[in-house]
């Protein structure tokens, strides 16, 4: 089961429809941008996403809506774009001190 931050917390389309809108992958990271912030803002430092499995669309399977694509050379190239998102994310924020936000390093 996915469990996911209510409002106020931005809300946001299943992995599969942000993945189907944009070829590029750019709303898949500002998704990982917006959700590695808001994470970090409330104390989380540990995010499961993406989900990396590969399901076909139309078999009204429970992942389908979860995974990137039914191709895996997609899945992992959208992957790759959330996850190093995510991290370029965690390596800014832990270079600053957590309470006045000052680069310590």
């Amino acid at each position: 089961s996915v469990t996911r931050l209510p409002p106020p917390w931005t809300q946001f389309p299943d992995a599969r429809i942000m993945a189907d809108k944009d070829v590029s992958g750019r709303a898949l990271v500002d998704y990982a941008r917006i959700c590695s912030n808001e994470l970090r803002a409330i104390g989380i430092n540990m995010n499961f996403a993406p989900v990396v499995d590969v399901c076909p669309v139309g078999e009204d399977y429970f992942m389908e809506r979860r995974a990137f694509s039914d191709d895996p050379k997609e899945v992992a190239r959208l992957a790759c774009l959330v996850v190093e998102e995510m991290q370029k994310r965690r390596r800014k924020l832990n270079n600053n001190c957590p309470h006045c936000g000052e680069d310590i390093n």
